[in-house]
C-alpha cells in the first residue's frame, strides 16, 4: 500500500484494527493519543458516528466528510490541533476516489464514476499503533436520486432515444417529476410501451434501434460489446430494460455530471 493522503467511498473492513494505541499511561503529562472516534456526513447531512465494519457509500460525483476526534490517556478530548490523520490506499482506489484535507483531522472524499471497492487505512502519524482499516465503495449517481438538472437531463435523452424526438412540454413535467422521485423504470417502460413509440420505432430492427438507444443516451454508435451484450435483448423486445441499463452506466453517470453537474 502507498502512503497517499488520497480519497474514500466507505464500507470498514470486518478486518483487525486497532483504534486505541498502545501503552497509554495515565501518569504523563502531556496529552497522548489512546483512542480514536469517526463521523461521517455528506453534503446537506448532519453527521453520523463511522464505526468500524460500518458500511458508507458515496455515489458518483459526490464528496463525504470523514472527521476523526481522539481521546487522550485520561479520557478528555484530545487537542484537534494537534491530531493528523493520513491514508494509506491500495492500488485498486486508483481514479475511484480522491482525497482532500481540508483540516489536518477531516478527509474529504471524492468519488469518481469508476464504480467498485478498495482498501485503506487511516492512521495517525506519531502513533503507528493506531490505526483505522476502510473498505472504500463508488456506486451508480442513481443511489442519490437525481437533482432536477440531472431529471431534465435524463428525460431529454430518453425522448430522444426512445421517440426521436425533443420532449413537448406537458410530457418533459411529468417525466422530470417521475425521475425525482425514484420512478425512472416507470417512466421508462411507460414510454417504450406508447402508441407513439410503436409509430414511430416499429419498424426499426433490432440493430438500427439499438444504434439509436445508443445515440440518444450515450450519444455514441454501439461498440462490439455493447452489441453482444445487448443486441440479444432487443431482439427479444426488451427495450426498457436495455435503455434503462444504459442510463445506469458509468459511462453516463460521467456524461450525467459533466452535462447536468451534481
Amino acid at each position: 500500500m502507498r502512503r497517499t493522503v488520497l480519497a474514500y467511498t466507505v464500507a470498514l473492513m470486518a478486518l483487525p484494527f486497532n483504534t486505541e494505541a498502545q501503552e497509554c499511561c495515565q501518569a504523563w503529562d502531556r496529552p497522548y493519543l489512546c483512542t480514536l472516534e469517526g463521523s461521517v456526513s455528506r453534503p446537506g447531512q448532519r453527521g453520523k458516528p463511522l464505526q468500524p465494519g460500518e458500511e458508507v457509500q458515496v455515489p458518483a460525483g459526490e464528496t463525504a466528510e470523514l472527521r476523526f476526534r481522539g481521546s487522550d490517556q485520561t479520557g478528555q478530548p484530545f487537542p484537534e490541533d494537534r491530531l493528523t490523520v493520513e491514508v494509506d490506499l491500495d492500488d485498486r482506489c486508483g481514479d475511484r476516489v480522491r482525497i482532500d484535507r481540508p483540516r489536518p483531522d477531516r478527509l474529504h472524499v471524492t468519488a469518481g464514476t469508476e464504480r467498485g471497492e478498495c482498501r485503506a487505512v487511516v492512521w495517525v502519524p506519531g502513533n503507528l499503533n493506531l490505526e483505522w482499516p476502510v473498505r472504500f465503495e463508488v456506486v451508480g449517481v442513481a443511489r442519490k436520486g437525481y437533482t432536477r438538472n440531472q431529471a431534465e437531463f435524463i428525460a431529454r435523452r430518453v425522448y430522444l432515444a426512445l421517440l426521436a424526438r425533443e420532449p413537448d412540454p406537458g410530457g418533459f413535467s411529468g417525466a422530470v417529476a417521475q425521475i425525482q422521485k425514484g420512478k425512472l423504470d416507470s417512466f421508462v417502460e411507460g414510454a417504450a410501451r406508447s402508441p407513439e413509440f410503436v409509430e414511430v420505432r416499429g419498424g426499426a430492427s433490432p440493430a438500427t434501434l439499438l444504434e439509436e438507444f445508443y445515440k440518444g443516451a450515450l450519444g455514441r454508435a454501439p461498440d462490439t460489446a455493447g452489441v453482444r451484450r445487448y443486441l440479444p435483448e432487443m431482439t427479444k423486445r426488451r427495450h426498457a430494460a436495455v435503455l434503462l441499463a444504459l442510463l445506469r452506466s458509468e459511462e453516463f453517470d460521467a456524461i450525467l455530471l459533466r452535462e447536468a453537474g451534481r
